[in-house]
């Protein structure tokens, strides 16, 4: 008689298919609690099966079959465990498979959960001390939690295994400027932008941290190198024009301003730099233009206002920058830019009462 043709043990053969099948889904399966425990019963299910068969004919193959089928099930458990066949859940003496711990960094990265990332790769880390991703992707988390001498720790040792990774390199260059090594996170960035010369975002952040030092050439030097990979970055141009402003260099800096508003034509704050710009130069009449668009896109700033009221009293527009401080005055009570210079344009008009209330407005042609 063959082995399976009787009912019980067809049953038996379809029970180990399953303990197979079982194994086989386990391998890929992220339920692990469940998948052991189904493991498990399916081994036990098994002995008590064959055991009650064999008791049946004789208590010596009972006995022989229940030895067999439990050192089977003991050596399949402990050579299957010894190459990760199932990723049992981690306990006292166990370690999670490191790509587990790594993939779960990634997922907590990716949903800004910067404390959970950290614990996630430092685990990777510590499984694999060799593995420079899991170093920098760690220095990341860190840096997302602002401990950014831990993170400048962990984007070292992710260089010191891949000093060819320049964006271990830059990142280790913005954690060096949140504690003021500046000098230090140009020449991280100079070591990545060798790797990487047709990183806008290096130069960017490289004109940055020059600007700083009020190395303001070589500032407008990286500005142009990143404005050639893309030139269509409104705040590149601004940048360089608050560089070119600092040198004295103020045509070319409205020019940038110009451009940079081609780009972002509804941007107050540009709007409001040229004008400032203007004013400075004593180009009072343009500077008004360029506050009155910043005022039709937010008409309820007062600094708006109060600029422009600046503008119009350098053109002697006395009357115009009244409204104008006056405005100011209605959006900001008290401001004391703003009330010191309504008293000075009302000195101007001969309207300035210098006695009682710090000013009062009179009648035109009146005597205060």
């Amino acid at each position: 008689m063959a082995f399976w043709h009787t009912p019980l043990e067809r049953l038996g053969v379809w029970i180990l298919l399953i303990l197979l099948a079982f194994v086989v889904v386990g391998w890929w399966s992220l339920w692990v609690e469940l998948f052991t425990s189904l493991l498990i019963f399916s081994i036990i299910g098994l002995t008590i099966g064959f055991f009650w068969y064999l008791f049946a004919r004789s208590f010596v193959l009972a006995a022989v079959f229940l030895a067999y089928d439990l050192m089977s099930a003991l050596v399949l458990w402990l050579v299957l465990d010894k190459f990760g066949a199932f990723p049992v859940a981690a306990g006292p003496g166990r370690e999670e498979p490191r790509e587990d711990w790594f993939e779960r960094g990634l997922a907590f990265e990716n949903l800004g959960q910067f404390a959970e990332a950290h614990r996630a790769f430092s685990e990777a880390a510590a499984l694999d001390p060799e593995r420079s991703e899991a170093w920098y992707h760690k220095g990341l988390a860190a840096f997302g939690l602002g401990n950014f001498p831990d993170a400048i720790r962990s984007f070292d040792k992710s260089i010191n295994l891949n000093a060819d990774d320049a964006s271990a390199w830059y990142s280790r260059s913005l954690a060096l400027s949140k504690i003021g090594a500046t000098g230090e996170a140009i020449a991280s960035l100079d070591n990545a932008l060798e790797l990487r010369p047709e990183d806008a975002d290096s130069w960017t952040a490289r004109a940055g941290l020059l600007q700083e030092l009020g190395r303001h050439e070589e500032a407008i030097a990286s500005l142009d190198r990143a404005i050639e990979l893309v030139d269509t970055d409104a705040d590149l141009w601004s940048a360089k024009a608050d560089s070119l402003r600092k040198l004295g260099r103020h045509d070319e800096a409205i020019a940038c301003y110009d451009q940079a508003i081609v780009l972002r034509p509804k941007s107050v704050d540009l709007w409001s730099l040229k004008g400032g710009l203007l004013r400075q130069l004593g180009r009072y009449g343009e500077s008004v233009a360029c506050y009155d668009v910043a005022i039709g896109y937010v008409p309820h700033d007062p600094d708006f206002w109060y600029d422009k009221g600046l503008a119009l009293r350098g053109e002697e527009r006395f009357e115009e920058a009244l409204e104008a401080f006056e405005r100011t005055l209605e959006l900001s009570p008290g401001d004391p830019a703003a009330m010191d210079a309504k008293t000075s344009v009302l000195a101007k008009l001969g309207r300035f009462d210098p006695g009682g209330e710090k000013f009062r407005a009179v009648p035109d042609g009146g005597n205060a």
